[in-house]
């Protein structure tokens, strides 16, 4: 099948997936369970300080994960695919085939054969798995784990791409009984093991089964919820005041927003995220949960606002639970009770007074200056409680000093410290970081700092290359050699700035001639000299694609993996491209870090391992895999939550990515 089909076939199944989104395909919600008498059960565990909240009368009853799975179609694949599936499983894929609208005469892609594409070694069906996280709103992403079928002969999914995938419930069993769609699938496959390899080079040791991991991979950021997920506070005991009650009470906590709680009736109040918790709605569900709802009589506040500080020097007390209910208390226990602990002599009091006064927007913002002072002291036990406090602080203001503080430790000579920092700066969506969409496959961030440059590469949750620190550049003679050498990246000998790290964002794409150019603009006027050679060599074809570029790496990977948009009035099929895919950008800065072709650390997002067929461990020998796919016995492994993961709708998982040419 030709390159150009399949960058067509690719931009058509992303227009899919997005109307697909538009029109919703949500199953009407299933009838709540009913409540029971927990109310005694629940006092007695409750601090005595925290009753009478929310809490103590209703339960968050959306907070499970929902795994999904579903079949899909990875492509193109340079023979390394199979076509050997189930003919249940080629039909479905036929069916997907035509609701996107490919090989239809009315979207102008009759030529494109999707018989053929099945029978072809070009492409592989899979198995799709994930996991939709608690209140995952429409269009939210979340990772997926792809494995080529069990029966199937594909060696490698390595560099292709999910064209898309039907995620549900119920979704493997070919028979008839699958659920509805919940969910949608698409975009570049990563698979760790080969970069691992390149990271680690002499000292790597390969897995035990090396052929088996090339067969399972993860599409990073690549599942998109179809549906809104639901927030529902539930009454242990029905109670039609209450819930009017508890809608009164959250509502005037968040006055600036319509309606964040509807008493749906007796026993169930329904809650609408506000936009600035979209990042993290859960936190939203902490605060809303440790609202008092009896704050209208006379004294309440005060004497509850002592409860809870005596509670702080109390070392078995729910500390987080405690601050979280004195915020909910208001400012107007700032100057009375929260100022004048930020001296106390007993550091948890002083901690959670601080973290209280500076999420409720302290006026004099002594509470920021506490959090400041203890993240700057790597001895400190709550230095990390600090950083995600600066993060709930910076949520819609203060990021300035927060950023400050962040960026001092970008600075840092610890390793693990830079990258505590960068996440931080991340969730706080900071001014400090820079980020260009590379081809409309993962980002790239600028932390520019004075300080030795540092690779982050992220496998999980958002596809992305950090640099952090000093921009670092090819030097000049440096060469590298993919391992399957159809990619050669050569910087000139002699050049007058081939090791001038330079401070610049050039426009890479400016030898595209009408293209449109990537956004990665140059504040000066003098434009670089483009002194890098790569040299791609398509998979299957007989042919070289040359293009110049500068020796900066940031603007070195722009220009090897910008791809035109066939939708593009001006698109010129003969216009020479490369298209390189995440994971083959990241093992060629692995392997230049550690072959010191390039003076920077490279370092690897720690993430959890693959959700992989149960069949497919069955056939691998292993103990602990069943021998059925049923949704009943699929393997417990879930994707752990990262201490600072990237916001879900920071710009990282746009698009459906594109195939290398």
């Amino acid at each position: 099948m030709k390159k150009q089909a399949w960058l067509s076939l690719a931009v058509m199944a992303a227009g899919a997936l997005g109307a697909a989104l538009q029109t919703g395909c949500a199953e009407k919600p299933k009838p709540l369970p009913m409540a029971v008498d927990l109310q005694s059960r629940i006092d007695a565990a409750m601090h005595p300080a925290l009753l009478k909240t929310i809490g103590e009368y209703a339960a968050f009853i959306d907070s499970q994960p929902i795994r999904v799975e579903g079949y899909g179609l990875i492509g193109p694949l340079p023979n390394t695919g199979s076509r050997i599936m189930d003919p249940r499983i080629r039909d479905l894929l036929n069916n997907r085939f035509t609701q996107a609208g490919i090989g239809l005469y009315s979207t102008g892609t009759q030529d494109i054969d999707t018989d053929k594409i099945l029978d072809s070694n070009q492409a592989a069906a899979v198995e799709v798995r994930g996991v939709i996280p608690p209140l995952a709103r429409k269009g939210a992403t979340f990772d997926l784990y792809v494995n080529a079928l069990p029966d199937s002969d594909a060696t490698s999914l390595e560099n292709g791409l999910l064209l898309f995938a039907d995620l549900k419930v119920i979704g493997l069993t070919l028979n008839g009984t699958d659920s509805a769609r919940i969910a949608l699938g698409r975009g570049p496959v990563f698979i760790p093991q080969p970069l691992d390899a390149a990271a680690g080079g002499a000292d790597y040791k390969p897995p035990a089964d090396a052929a088996r991991a090339l067969r399972s991979g993860r599409v990073i950021g690549g599942g998109v919820a179809a549906e809104d997920r639901p927030a529902r506070l539930q009454l242990y005991n029905r109670n039609r005041m209450l819930t009017l009650l508890m809608e009164r009470t959250i509502n005037s906590h968040f006055p600036r927003h319509d309606k964040v709680a509807d008493a749906l009736d007796d026993s169930v109040v329904a809650l609408h995220v506000p936009p600035e918790y979209a990042d993290d709605p859960m936190d939203f569900v902490d605060c809303v949960r440790h609202l008092y709802l009896t704050t209208e009589e006379p004294g309440f506040v005060e004497k509850r606002a002592q409860m809870l500080v005596d509670a702080l020097h109390d070392p078995r007390s729910p500390h987080k639970e405690i601050a979280l209910a004195l915020q909910g208390l208001g400012q107007s226990i700032v100057d009375g009770y929260l100022r004048p602990n930020y001296t106390s002599g007993d550091p948890q009091v002083r901690f959670w007074c601080a973290k209280a006064g500076a999420c409720m927007e302290d006026p004099d913002i002594d509470g920021m200056t506490i959090l400041q002072e203890t993240v700057k002291n790597p001895a400190n036990p709550m230095r990390r409680e600090a950083i995600l406090a600066m993060i709930e602080a910076s949520r819609g203001h203060d990021t300035e000093r927060s950023t400050i503080t962040m960026m001092d430790m970008i600075r840092s000579v610890n390793t693990d410290e830079r990258i505590l920092a960068y996440h931080a700066l991340l969730s706080m969506r900071s001014h400090a970081i820079t980020s260009y969409n590379m081809g409309r496959k993962f980002v790239v961030d600028l932390v520019p700092a004075d300080s030795p440059p540092l690779i982050y590469v992220l496998e999980s949750g958002s596809p992305r290359i950090a640099f952090i620190g000093r921009i670092p550049a090819l030097p000049a003679g440096a060469v590298y050699i993919s391992k399957d050498n159809n990619f050669t990246v050569s910087a000139d000998v002699a050049s007058a700035d081939a090791n001038a790290m330079g401070n610049g964002r050039v426009v890479t794409a400016a030898s595209l001639g009408d293209a449109p150019p990537i956004s990665i603009d140059n504040p000066t006027p003098a434009k670089a000299k483009e002194t890098v050679t790569l040299l791609w060599r398509p998979p299957l074809e007989q042919r070289l694609v040359p293009l110049r570029t500068v020796n900066r790496l940031p603007d070195l990977i722009a220009r090897a993996t910008w791809v035109p948009d066939p939708r593009d009035p001006k698109y010129d099929p003969s216009q020479p491209y490369i298209g390189a895919s995440y994971q083959r950008i990241t093992e060629m800065l692995a392997t230049m870090c550690n072959d010191r072709l390039v003076d920077a650390k490279f370092v690897i997002q720690h993430t959890p391992d693959l959700i992989v067929s149960p069949t497919d461990l069955a056939l691998s020998g292993r103990a602990e895999g069943p021998t059925q796919g049923s949704p009943a016995t699929q393997p417990a492994t879930q994707p752990a939550t990262q201490p600072m993961s990237a916001p879900a709708t920071m710009p990282a998982n746009t698009g459906s990515g594109r195939p290398e040419r």
